[in-house]
């Protein structure tokens, strides 16, 4: 399994240049126990994330609020969800700076389920029949995912006051599951036109 210890105070520099804003306080995770599956208690206010997040789907702290709002929702930590998930949603969210969209998890429901791995206990997005894909260049397996931990002093979100995301690896909400995305309003054909 590949490996991403943060050891060097450059590699450091460089991880808070390339991930994190100005100013966030973090610190690698130095335990031998997983503190996000394990559920370990940590400081108020801290927030554990998997390397794996940031060097294979892109992430960046504060999170997007598309982001937010699905976690919210969901009611998963991003620990739930495999690096592909995580990439898809922010792939969504960069959809929308680019092109002034305003796909949110509505559209998200719309064109993927959500489903657990088997294997590895993760969360997928997995692309429902007839739809495209809104999103390519996804890795083929979370297998080689990395299990290094930063664990972020304060707040992930944009806003503060908004929505607030999981703190803790618990049980996944129910309203993705269970409520059918077909009877919401959909700008999908909006993003099929603007790409064909």
């Amino acid at each position: 399994m590949g490996r991403y210890a943060l050891l060097t105070e450059e590699r450091k520099r460089r991880f808070q240049t390339q991930f994190l804003s100005d100013g966030l306080e973090w610190e690698e995770y130095s335990g031998s126990d997983d503190p996000i599956q394990g559920r370990l208690e940590l400081a108020a206010g801290t927030y554990p994330i998997y390397t794996s997040y940031f060097l294979q789907a892109g992430l960046r702290v504060p999170f997007d609020p598309l982001l937010v709002d699905f976690l919210h929702r969901t009611n998963l930590h991003i620990g739930h969800l495999s690096p592909n998930a995580v990439r898809v949603i922010l792939g969504i969210a960069e959809i929308n700076r680019r092109f002034g969209m305003e796909l949110d998890f509505w559209d998200i429901k719309y064109c993927y389920d959500l489903r657990i791995s088997s294997t590895e206990k993760r969360w997928n997005l997995t692309r429902r029949n007839l739809v495209p894909p809104l999103i390519l260049g996804l890795w083929d397996s979370g297998k080689t995912m990395h299990h290094d931990v930063v664990v972020i002093k304060g707040p992930v979100e944009p806003d503060p006051e908004g929505h607030p995301v999981p703190r803790f690896f618990g049980a996944p909400g129910s309203p993705f599951l269970h409520i059918d995305s077909h009877r919401f309003g959909f700008t999908f054909n909006n993003v099929l036109m603007l790409f064909s």
